[in-house]
């Protein structure tokens, strides 16, 4: 199937291709998918081991086919189910430090809905006690001796399981629960596509922000809200915070809210002198009425002096706090224009800003 423009395969594949404890991939298939699968492998990286195999009639068939192809020596293995597109390294780290510890672990998420078994005619037969109830993902891990072992059994007595934990349960193994996220589920039904899909396609709202102001004695300089020692300041109706007015345009123009003129118009008195971070906070309490929240900025000063390097700690703590965001979200750079221009002669100085915005109710989960 394909997902936001790639095989569905390519975002586990990918995900394994760039773990470091991998050294060996091998991929079963269905017989119509065995040369796409090729295709996907002579794309792969060079570091790793990768193998197609045609799968079998049963997942417990094809998980046999892709023992057989394992590489002598493989002390560990994990099975993933390739419908999985969004699993994370750290995923990936938990249950392997699992199976090093209890020798088999599985991935799973503990059940949150009530769950009910039903009789034959469709009636509720009973209410099962969900607190002991979890729903399995994959990767599911094991010691490749042990999984050996117990898919033998399983082959040779034709078990029927729907994983690969089943298996190694049967055989008379413990096998560890390790908690997995929610975002880690398998693409059965059309709606799981369509969240996939959205999930790929990203939450988020970018805008870009652009501010110039004129250098002029008598001004302070104020930038991203601190007062920096110089000679100039920037002129305008505020108090000419060049740097955040070009990140005040970044968030309004993510959420579509027009700009900082519009909003802040300069032939209003009550803005004569404001304080740039005062109207940032105005501008996080318009987002907020639209739905949005502040997720992430990057703001670039061109100046050719004073140095902004020694400010840029409190001008980004000043912002963060302003927006009610953390510091680590909160980017400021500064650069010259080696003596070109207006910024270059000291007429001026301009930033450049791009932001993110998330719908509130994503910021708060």
């Amino acid at each position: 199937m394909p997902l936001a423009g790639h095989p569905l395969l390519h975002y586990a594949l990918a995900a394994f291709r760039s773990h470091p404890a991998v050294t060996e991939i091998v991929l079963v298939v269905a017989p119509a998918d065995m040369e796409r699968a090729r295709a996907l492998v002579a794309a792969g990286p060079s570091h790793l081991t990768e193998k197609v195999v045609l799968g079998g009639a049963e997942r417990r068939d094809s998980v046999w086919c892709g023992l057989q192809q394992l590489t002598e020596g493989t002390d560990t293995v994990l099975i993933h189910d390739a419908a999985r597109p969004f699993i994370t390294h750290e995923t990936i780290d938990a249950c392997l430090a699992a199976v090093h510890q209890h020798g088999a672990a599985v991935v799973a998420r503990p059940i949150a809905d009530t769950i009910k078994r039903a009789a034959t005619d469709g009636h509720v037969d009973a209410t099962l006690d969900r607190r002991q109830l979890w729903g399995a993902q994959t990767p599911q891990g094991f010691r490749t001796d042990r999984l050996r072992a117990a898919y033998t059994r399983a082959m040779a007595e034709q078990w029927l399981v729907t994983d690969d934990a089943a298996v190694v349960e049967r055989a008379g193994y413990r096998v560890q629960l390790v908690e997995g996220p929610a975002t880690n589920f398998k693409i059965t039904q059309v709606e799981d596509l369509m969240l996939a899909e959205r999930l790929l396609s990203g939450p988020t709202r970018t805008g870009f922000g652009y501010d110039v102001h004129q250098l002029v004695s008598g001004r302070p300089l104020i930038l991203g809200g601190v007062t920096i020692p110089h000679p100039t300041g920037l002129l305008g109706h505020s108090d000419a915070d060049v740097l955040t007015h070009a990140l005040m345009d970044a968030l309004l123009g993510a959420a579509a809210l027009g700009d900082i003129g519009q909003h802040f118009p300069d032939s209003a008195a009550c803005y004569q002198g404001a304080s740039s971070l005062g109207l940032l906070a105005a501008v996080q309490e318009k987002l907020a009425a639209a739905g949005f929240a502040p997720y992430n900025i990057d703001v670039t000063l061109a100046a050719q002096a004073p140095k902004i390097a020694p400010y840029i700690a409190d001008m980004r703590a000043r912002i963060a706090a302003t927006l009610h965001l953390e510091i680590e979200r909160v980017s400021i750079k500064a650069t010259t224009t080696e003596g070109l221009g207006f910024v270059g002669t000291q007429a001026g100085m301009a930033a450049y800003a791009t932001a993110s915005v998330l719908p509130i109710a994503l910021r708060e989960l």
